[in-house]
This record gives C-alpha cells, sequence and structure tokens, in this order.
C-alpha cells in the first residue's frame, strides 16, 4: 500500500440527511488538482471507497516555535558503555589505539578492559579502573596532537 498526503484547506462541513453522515470539503489550488488526485488513488469511483486520514497543520506554530533546545550531559556524566561507544567512534582515538575503524576500536576497548561488552565495564572493578587509565592516557595523546 502507498501512502501520500495533500495539503489543503477546510472550507465547509454540510450534513447528509438520512444517511448519517457529513461531508466536509477542502480546497487546494488547481494547480496542485492532478498531483492531489494522484495521492489520493485518481478520481473516486462510485464502487469503491478510498478511506484517508485526516490532520491539522498548524504551519504558523509549527514556523514560529524552535524546537526546544536538547540539554548536553558532560562526557563525564555519561555512563561507561556510552563514553566508551563516543570514543570509539573517535579517529584520534584509532590512531591513539592502533585500530582502523569503530569496529576495531571497540573490540581494543573490550580486550584491555578485559569485558566481553562495553556495558561491563562498572564504577568499582578492575576493568573500571583500566579504563579510567585508558581514557586519562587517550587525553594526553588528544592533548599532545596538533589536530
Amino acid at each position: 500500500m502507498t501512502y501520500a498526503a495533500i495539503q489543503a484547506t477546510f472550507s465547509d462541513f454540510r450534513l447528509v440527511r438520512g444517511r448519517k453522515t457529513a461531508v466536509l470539503h477542502f480546497e487546494i489550488p488547481i494547480e496542485k488538482a492532478d498531483e492531489a488526485l494522484k495521492a489520493l488513488g485518481g478520481v473516486p469511483q462510485t464502487q469503491s471507497e478510498v478511506w484517508c486520514g485526516i490532520a491539522r497543520l498548524d504551519l504558523k506554530k509549527a514556523a514560529s516555535e524552535p524546537a526546544p533546545a536538547k540539554e548536553r550531559r558532560k562526557f563525564v556524566d555519561l555512563p561507561i558503555a556510552t563514553q566508551a561507544g563516543i570514543i570509539a567512534n573517535e579517529p584520534a582515538f584509532w590512531r591513539w589505539s592502533g585500530t582502523t575503524e569503530e569496529h576495531y576500536a571497540a573490540m581494543f576497548i573490550r580486550q584491555r578492559c578485559n569485558v566481553k561488552s562495553r556495558a561491563d565495564i562498572k564504577e568499582g572493578t578492575e576493568s573500571y579502573a583500566i579504563w579510567q587509565d585508558m581514557l586519562s592516557d587517550y587525553e594526553r595523546y588528544k592533548e599532545s596532537q596538533p589536530f
């Protein structure tokens, strides 16, 4: 099934007596008529119905209200697995660790911290101490590089 949408203005409403239904009128510019008919599946046929969804668009509100800024957390406040995921995506970490891409960098972190998953690096464990040392070494490396 193919879905499509058209933009129109709601212009009129009337009840259909004896049928317990209403007719809603929507208007579009004439130059958009072919496009709208195509989106709706062509000219209506008396032997079949085409069900459509109708949604109200508040274009003024959408244009005037910017999306709220997402609050960014500090790197140190992120879960360790998230920190490790971020670091593993950095080309500078690839250079420091001698790897060539995120997949290998993630393997490097897991092997170095002696865990099966980066989520296994927990505070108070040996893997956490190794992670902290590795992170400190990497930060020193980044500070020493001209990039």
